[in-house]
């Protein structure tokens, strides 16, 4: 052999005199830490998250359709029942995803129901269903990232821009309803000096539907 190959052959050779370094981690540690150590929830708390969701949406399309025909504009009637197609669709993902989890579906209806059905007036009606879609997303944005499973991510995903949609499309809605209102004659609304921007808009447009009578707005 060379003294080439034998420098090599040495390099190749473990010194024994040192100690071996142990790992960081066991083998194979990751796959199963808890999902809790990793920030995730875990199944029961993912269930019971669910099920929370589960009751919103449950009296949000619960309520609408009890109130849809007293709403007297056609306009706030397919926007109503838009939500509520909508809700009854999140009830059905949010049901499958309970039991393929290996939870049980609530059976409750969420209060927000029995307060939106008492609602009388356009502006009660909005602000109610603007706050119900508002907590759902504040719901949605705090525990989405500790969501791990990539399925039920992805619904829930799909859920909270639903629901932003709604927020954006109800104020919308809210001030094309004063505006015809305005126009028309109909009902005291009050006036102000400029056109307000963002959620002051939204507070003064939800503000004068207090006394409006849809059924006077032209469409």
């Amino acid at each position: 052999m060379t003294e080439r190959n034998e420098t090599a052959g040495r390099q190749t050779e473990p010194d024994s005199s040192e100690e071996p370094r142990p790992f960081a981690s066991p083998p194979c540690f990751l796959p199963e830490l808890d999902p809790a150590y990793l920030g995730y929830l875990g199944p029961v708390e993912t269930v019971a998250l669910l099920n929370r969701l589960l009751e919103g949406a449950r009296a949000g399309a619960r309520g609408i359709v009890r109130i849809v025909e007293a709403a007297g504009r056609p306009g706030e009637r397919r926007f109503l029942r838009a939500i509520a197609d909508d809700q009854a669709r999140f009830c059905a993902m949010l049901s499958d995803h309970i039991i393929r989890l290996g939870g049980r579906p609530t059976g409750r209806t969420g209060d927000f129901h029995d307060r939106l059905v008492a609602a009388t007036t356009a502006r009660r009606r909005m602000d109610l269903l603007e706050r119900g879609q508002s907590a759902v997303v504040e719901t949605l944005r705090k525990n989405l990232a500790r969501i791990a499973d990539d399925v039920l991510h992805r619904d829930l995903r799909m859920m909270l821009e639903s629901h932003e949609r709604t927020i954006v499309l109800g104020r919308k809605l809210a001030s094309e309803m004063v505006r015809g209102v305005a126009g028309s004659g109909a009902g005291p609304v009050r006036q102000h000096g400029r056109q307000p921007q963002g959620l002051v808009e939204h507070e003064m447009v939800m503000g004068a539907l207090d006394d409006v009578d849809l059924d006077t707005v032209p469409e």
